[in-house]
């Protein structure tokens, strides 16, 4: 009788655990959505892109500067509801209030300038940027800012010949909206070669499944990651957060295994970043036959990169995730306290990553204090 009652006690605690879990995915979400609201009611799938900086004594250019409004809005637009989409290039412009300079003596609109008039139009993201063109020859250069921080979410700078403006700002747009590191967008060549051949439709559908994945809402991030796949099969970030997401989600093996097979098949086409993060969450040589292959190895790779990139929040998760479901098995000591640190590390970082969130939640329910696990919940 004592074991039956302990069996049900367990199978209690284990139903109250996973319930508990779903509720911190959920108010995971929520919190995003609510410090999304909080920011003086911009809209975070919204584009502002200010007027352009343009220096060129060729006159045949000068239409550049209010130009880019129109040439990168459109780029920056996807074609589903909730995608990312651009301010109307009229309001901007109405909005906008003074012309951009061709004096050549000012870079780019200045950040508060771009900032402001982002929140006038009440989106949360401001793309500024500029031309220097000559009749042969154009250097475009631009920035993704958050609003109302200012903070760069991305940047690129392309080169190339006039009569190729149209190519020239799609890979911009691609740069812009890939979620990289702002010093590896345009620099790497990994990079580059990912944008030169994914659609920018498979590039918002990206950006789409990123955000889904942050907010803890995993099928529908499974299904972004697979639609920018079906849209080009050799996208390596997207393949990455496919077999990372579909995990999350529950999803049927295939989804999970197709995803990392295809992360290492084409992870030279990664950015130093996702690399890493792929050897920690994916695995080592054995993933790229079978997809995930957790173990020492595994273990090493996630320590080696939260080691390398102390800011990262993504980075100390997955070490977080390794020593919580592979280290236990391998006996090393003090397994989940280090588990338990590294999500902490997480979530400081970013408040908003929800699976950080839910594992905290588990740990210190598996500890036995579910009132502090409750009040973690609450944080949310």
């Amino acid at each position: 009788r004592r074991r039956t009652n302990a069996r049900r006690l367990a199978r209690g605690g284990l139903v109250a655990l996973v319930a508990l879990m779903s509720v911190v995915a959920l108010q995971a979400g929520r919190r995003v959505r609510r410090a999304a609201a909080s920011r003086a009611t911009v809209d975070e799938t919204l584009i502002a892109v200010a007027p352009f900086d343009l220096t060129s004594a060729d006159p045949a250019l000068a239409f550049l500067g209010t130009g880019m409004v129109d040439l990168l809005s459109g780029r920056l637009t996807g074609d589903r509801d909730g995608d990312l989409r651009a301010v109307d290039p009229r309001r901007t412009l109405g909005a906008w209030g003074g012309a951009p300079s061709q004096r050549g003596a000012t870079s780019m609109p200045m950040t508060n300038a771009a900032v402001g008039l982002a929140e006038r139009l009440g989106a949360g993201r401001v793309v500024r940027g500029s031309v220097v063109g000559t009749p042969a020859r154009l250097v475009l250069t631009a920035e993704m800012l958050a609003v109302p921080t200012g903070k760069t979410m991305s940047r690129a700078s392309i080169v190339g010949a006039s009569d190729s403006l149209s190519v020239l700002v799609d890979r911009l747009a691609a740069i812009l909206l890939l979620d990289t590191d702002p010093a590896d967008a345009g620099a790497e060549p990994a990079v580059r070669a990912e944008i030169a051949t994914t659609p920018l439709a498979g590039i918002r559908d990206y950006v789409e499944g990123q955000a889904s994945y942050r907010a803890g809402r995993y099928d529908d991030a499974v299904q972004h990651f697979d639609r920018a796949l079906a849209r080009d099969s050799t996208f390596a970030l997207a393949a990455l957060r496919l077999a990372q997401s579909a995990g999350w989600a529950g999803a049927p093996a295939p989804a999970m295994q197709r995803g990392a097979r295809l992360a290492w098949r084409y992870a030279d086409r990664l950015p130093r970043r996702a690399r890493l993060a792929l050897e920690a969450s994916v695995g080592g040589a054995d993933a790229r036959r079978t997809g995930y292959a957790p173990g020492a190895a595994v273990i090493g790779a996630a320590e080696r990169a939260a080691e390398a990139n102390l800011n990262d929040p993504e980075l100390w998760y997955w070490l977080g995730d390794r020593l919580l479901h592979v280290a236990p098995a391998m006996g090393m000591t003090a397994a989940l306290e280090r588990a338990s640190a590294a999500f902490r590390r997480a979530v400081t970082l970013d408040p908003t990553f929800a699976p950080a969130y839910v594992h905290l939640v588990q740990l210190t329910a598996r500890s036995g204090d579910t009132n502090a696990a409750t009040d973690l919940g609450r944080q949310l």
